[in-house]
């Protein structure tokens, strides 16, 4: 949906702009790069879609399931065809056994788990 998505890069903009004129502590390259790496986890493991042939046609007996917010982000006509190409369950296992084998980072699971 482009009006969502144009929504969504404004308030990034204002929000950069804000970092950047009244923050003088903050670092925007880690906000940056948090940024490009929520957009590689997204379409790591974000879900596909597929466009409805049936779903698109005016006077179509398929039936929409989907709730009226997914419609509005999304678009009508799309559905989801499955999970991404990398399941997330994979990089937080990754991620804590990293963290795990690293020295300086054995302290964290036992601050999660008090």
């Amino acid at each position: 949906n482009s009006r969502a998505s144009a929504r969504v890069l404004r308030g990034m903009a204002v929000m950069l702009l804000y970092g950047v004129v009244f923050s003088e502590r903050i670092s925007n390259v880690s906000h940056i790069g948090g940024f490009l790496g929520g957009i590689m986890v997204g379409l790591l493991c974000g879900p596909t879609y597929r466009k409805s042939y049936t779903m698109r046609r005016k006077w179509s007996l398929d039936v929409d399931a989907a709730p009226a917010d997914y419609r509005a982000a999304i678009g009508f006509g799309k559905m989801p065809t499955g999970k991404g190409l990398v399941p997330l369950r994979f990089i937080w296992t990754c991620a804590a056994l990293y963290c795990i084998s690293q020295p300086r980072f054995r302290v964290i699971p036992k601050l999660m788990l008090k």
